[in-house]
């Protein structure tokens, strides 16, 4: 699922803009038209528009969220029945790629046309972006083309600073900070199959990377607790562990007292991208931090 906050956002014209933001997409091409469904969860202001850049700036995330997946709900039904439904009809969405993906690229371009909308897709090598053009210069450009940026790339500062001079919501689709799109997947996922999240528990194993430090603030967004354990030298980094300095979360040595008593466990690779380098040492270091049938 990915788009229908934006959805949301045409329709719900007279609602504040806080609460009908950019949406989200899920880097989970689980299914075709859901991964543009639509999870809105707010960012930074920006000329009357918001920013899904990270959890920042979160102001009524909850309510934006859970109408985001009333909205997916809905439309995985009509996609299940093939009935067409085309609220992003002459809507065109830009992603651009520093960082190279798979279900990210897949998952919002063929949501973005199965809601009858356009995407066009650059990387930084075909663009002036990767030949010295400024942030701020192709933001202003970009924006004044299209309905809705997406960018995947390295430094969580690009995609601020991106924001901060374009006219249209930008999408986070990841940094090496944080990764939204997909822990909104993973929490619409578990919503889907067990209910609410409030008040559960879930159980991190392995680095604490930039989906870790997502699943530490929806954690404040949504009231649940998150159960942390990485090997020594990979705890959470304190500064990125969540939005307002809660406590939403514990760290743990042993990753078998952490996914004790857990509502959910989940991981991510020992090797993020960019990391390569140190994929020798990491490879020993979470030998024992590996979610299996025991």
């Amino acid at each position: 699922f990915v788009l229908a906050g934006f959805v949301g956002y045409q329709i719900i014209t007279k609602v504040p803009a806080l609460l009908h933001t950019p949406l989200m997409s899920a880097t989970n091409a689980i299914s075709g038209i859901s991964l543009v469904g639509s999870l809105v969860a707010a960012g930074a202001q920006h000329s009357g528009y918001s920013t899904f850049l990270g959890f920042i700036a979160v102001t009524a995330a909850t309510i934006n969220v859970v109408g985001g997946f009333m909205i997916t709900d809905r439309m995985l039904k009509m996609f299940k029945r093939y009935e067409r439904y085309w609220p992003l009809a002459d809507r065109t969405l830009v992603m651009i790629f520093e960082k190279a993906s798979t279900r990210t690229r897949l998952s919002f371009e063929a949501g973005m046309q199965q809601l009858g909308g356009f995407a066009i897709y650059f990387n930084t090598r075909d663009s002036q972006l990767g030949r010295g053009e400024s942030v701020e210069d192709a933001a202003e450009v970009i924006s004044r083309m299209c309905d809705v940026v997406m960018i995947r790339t390295f430094e969580q500062d690009i995609i601020e600073r991106f924001a901060r001079h374009s006219r249209v919501p930008v999408i986070n689709g990841l940094t090496n900070e944080y990764h939204p799109c997909q822990i909104l997947a993973d929490i619409y996922t578990y919503v889907e199959q067990r209910g609410s999240i409030r008040g559960r528990t879930v159980a991190w194993i392995g680095d604490s990377n930039n989906v870790c430090n997502t699943w530490l603030q929806a954690a404040e967004i949504f009231d649940f607790t998150v159960h942390v354990s990485t090997p020594p030298k990979y705890e959470v980094e304190p500064e990125r562990a969540g939005l307002y300095g809660t406590d939403h979360y514990e760290q743990f040595a042993d990753p078998m007292a952490a996914a004790r008593d857990a509502d959910l466990v989940t991981t991510d690779v020992w090797t993020s991208m960019g990391f390569e380098a140190e994929n020798d040492a990491r490879r020993r270091d979470f030998h024992d931090w590996q979610v299996t049938r025991k």
